[in-house]
């Protein structure tokens, strides 16, 4: 039991190996399909450098690596990409034998190092780049090293497999035909002659791409045709798909396997064949059941041994798993059905770069929009031989299609006739504009939507592309032939890309008209605003002078009111002051109280003089702006308002280095009218309290000064800036109602703003900004 489980075991072991081994066998081959498939259409060296080097990255799981070229007459390389660590070597040289490329150049075969770092025959240059493992792998093209494929691993555990050598080396033989394929394509594009030697050597390129992509996983067999017995070696077994400890008849498997009644006439079997000339090779290819329920295609190779008498008694050669190179051949053969399809394309698009660039030019030389379009229709009708090419623009109203441009006969009546379509699914371009995507007619009178049209009755096929450029759709562009079938799909992209030039180019030419109108009228805005320019400044002149007379007048009535009318308020306070102090015992109490109401009067006369004056020089000052603390202002004037009123309790928070720029000086009678109110408004308020502080209004500094006073009616708070507007009587507030007035002049000559928020009986706040 214990030898059975062990077997048993060791069979499972074999199976995972075997396994393990077609998977990573079938992850290269499918990597290999791909990189054929990806390549095989890279007509330009550089893209195909970059395609080549991604692959092979791939297919070792790394991100490191690079590709030398051979230079031309020379006896280095040099490096023509790198990825990875080798990004930074670009258009490095080796010279024949130097470094791990220059031994590979000499030698002409694969070389790897396990640790670059210590390896005896390192490059200076490379042994900064900090990688260990590297594999370098010769391109040949008939016998001869073209450049080499090196990749590399930075992790010092991780090397490179004899698997993956293989399989980098068959690499390297398949990028060096898509390198000679892309150099031929690039050499011999335009010259018939050396389109003929690009076939013979794309002819060459598929022998030596079937050859590099022939499996090399081969086994051995000897079968004694005497005593029908088979030697077969494990690789044999494993091909062939044949368990030998299983197999209860081996040679009956074998026989089953290879037999020729796998061809349809086995009497014509190479090995049929062979046995009547021993001595002679023979080859053959069957088609094998697998235990898997699959089928895969094997090469046999042999040669019939005879004894002295020219009997055949054992045959003996090798078996070779081509199922790798039947699944290549096949992708060759699409690879080169596709590389045919393109080089029409490639052709085809030639002549439309060639269109391109005439339209280009005309772009450029014609700036009017239908002559422009009429030269492009006219060009793509010529080139391409084609029946009729019109182009239709939107209208105004963006409900029809306006033709603009036409070809031939036809085309000039429809624009005699001013022809149009609507924007709508009843006609070719109709369809595609409000679709905005191109659609191909193969035959006009089966499959396509479209108006009947007698000056066109031999149209049978037609592409319609709409004009689009900024996500704007100007028109379409309508291509008709007279055979059937004429357009694919692919010409949809060709055409495209010319009817989105000619839409761009159209635009620039509606735009350089609009730019023209916009020029004229700029020029007729220009000289009205010189002209009222020239009025303003006269009106400003005038302005100035009637300022300057107010100014002055201003000042007069400042002297007038300064010195004139204090005269006599001196007076009567004076004279009242004498009356009640000579004469208050001769005089009743209601005449020392009528005295008493003329000073008080004659005093509140006094302030209100004051106010005005002061509110005058405001207008006036000369501003000096300085940088300043309003947290050592507002404390200063607080300090002032106890010293006058020391009885009073009032709680105050002033906001720590609150700074400005200003002029202090009418800053200081801001502050002082704006805090003496807040001192006054909360005298008859128990547990006064006043703050001075910052906040930000739509990202702008904004001081506030906030009491919980008696505070004040929003609806009134467009009142409370104006001279004498008073919302308190003066019995409960005394005061002259400028100070606030004062204030907004003060805030205003500092380019800021002053505003205010509060309800009665809840206190009031003033916000200002600088």
């Amino acid at each position: 039991v214990r030898r059975l489980f062990a077997e048993q075991l060791r069979q499972a072991g074999e199976l995972r190996q075997t396994q393990t081994a077609l998977q990573e066998q079938t992850y290269y081959l499918q990597a290999f399909n791909q990189t054929t498939l990806a390549i095989i259409n890279r007509l330009e060296l550089p893209p195909l450098f970059d395609s080549v080097l991604k692959q092979a990255l791939a297919l070792v799981n790394t991100e490191h690596g690079y590709i030398d070229m051979l230079l031309p007459g020379s006896n280095g390389v040099t490096q023509v990409i790198g990825f990875g660590v080798f990004a930074q070597s670009q258009h490095t040289m080796l010279t024949r034998g130097e470094g791990l490329g220059g031994r590979v150049l000499q030698s002409g075969e694969s070389m790897t190092v396990d640790d670059y770092q210590t390896w005896q025959g390192k490059v200076n240059l490379f042994n900064t780049l900090g990688f260990h493992a590297l594999l370098a792998v010769p391109m040949r093209l008939r016998g001869q090293v073209i450049g080499i494929l090196g990749l590399a691993y930075t992790d010092p555990q991780r090397k490179f497999s004899a698997d993956q050598i293989q399989w980098i080396e068959r690499f390297a033989e398949l990028v060096s035909l898509a390198i000679e394929n892309a150099s031929l394509y690039q050499t011999a594009q335009d010259e018939i002659e050396q389109h003929r030697l690009t076939q013979q050597a794309l002819e060459q390129s598929q022998e030596n791409l079937r050859q590099a992509l022939e499996a090399a996983h081969m086994g051995i067999w000897d079968y004694d045709l005497l005593t029908r017995q088979w030697q077969v070696s494990e690789t044999a077994y494993e091909i062939l798909g044949i368990q030998p400890e299983t197999a209860q008849n081996i040679s009956q498997a074998i026989e089953s396997a290879l037999h020729p009644r796998n061809t349809e006439n086995p009497q014509a079997s190479p090995l049929i064949r062979s046995l009547k000339t021993p001595g002679e090779t023979f080859q053959a290819e069957y088609l094998i059941p697998k235990a898997s329920q699959t089928t895969c295609w094997v090469e046999v190779r042999g040669k019939v041994y005879a004894n002295p008498e020219g009997k055949p008694t054992r045959i003996a050669g090798t078996i070779t798993d081509i199922n790798t190179r039947q699944q290549a051949e096949t992708a060759l053969k699409t690879a080169n059905r596709q590389l045919e399809q393109d080089t029409n394309i490639l052709e085809r698009r030639s002549a439309l770069l060639k269109i391109a660039a005439e339209v280009s030019r005309a772009a450029s030389a014609i700036l009017n929009p239908d002559e422009l379009s009429q030269r492009v229709v006219d060009l793509v009708q010529e080139r391409f031989a084609l029946y009729y090419v019109g182009l239709f623009l939107v209208e105004e109203a963006s409900q029809y299609l306006v033709l603009r441009a036409g070809t031939g006969s036809a085309g000039q009546t429809m624009l005699q006739n001013n022809h149009k379509l609507p924007i709508a699914n009843t006609s070719m371009v109709g369809w595609c504009a409000i679709n905005r995507r191109a659609r191909i007619a193969l035959d006009v009178g089966e499959d396509a939507v479209r108006f009947s049209n007698p000056l066109l009755p031999d149209t049978r096929s037609e592409i319609a592309l709409p004009l689009i450029t900024r996500g704007e759709i100007l028109g379409s562009l309508t291509i008709q032939s007279k055979q059937e079938s004429a357009f694919s799909d692919e010409d949809i992209e060709t055409f495209q890309t010319l009817a989105d030039q000619l839409a761009n180019a159209i635009l620039n030419a509606r735009l350089y008209d609009q730019l023209q109108t916009e020029l004229e009228d700029r020029k007729r805005a220009e000289e009205t605003v010189r002209t009222l320019n020239t009025e303003l400044e006269e009106r400003v002149r005038q302005r100035t002078q009637e300022l300057q007379t107010t100014n002055k007048e201003l000042e007069a009535f400042s002297y007038f009111v300064s010195h004139d009318l204090r005269a006599p308020l001196r007076a009567l306070d004076g004279f009242s002051r004498i009356l009640l102090g000579d004469y208050s015992e001769a005089l009743p109490p209601e005449a020392q109280h009528y005295l008493n109401r003329i000073r008080e009067a004659s005093g509140q006369m006094g302030k209100l003089i004051d106010d005005l004056l002061r509110l005058s020089r405001i207008t006036r000052t000369e501003m000096h702006f300085n940088p300043l603390s309003l947290t050592a202002l507002a404390a200063s004037i607080f300090y002032d308002l106890r010293y006058r009123e020391p009885d009073r309790h009032v709680e105050i928070h002033i906001q720590e280095n609150l700074s400005a720029a200003g002029d202090e000086g009418l800053l200081r009678v801001a502050l002082e009218n704006l805090l003496s109110n807040a001192w006054k408004f909360t005298s008859k308020t128990p547990n006064a309290c006043i703050e001075v502080g910052q906040t930000t209004q739509n990202g702008i500094p904004a001081y506030y000064i906030r009491d919980n006073g008696v505070g004040f009616e929003m609806e009134y708070a467009d009142k409370l800036f104006g001279a004498f507007q008073r919302l308190h009587s003066p019995q409960d507030f005394p005061g002259t109602g400028i100070g606030l007035a004062i204030v907004q002049r003060v805030i205003h000559k500092h380019g800021g703003r002053i505003w205010a928020e509060g309800a009665l009986n809840q206190g009031a706040t003033f916000y200002f900004t600088l």
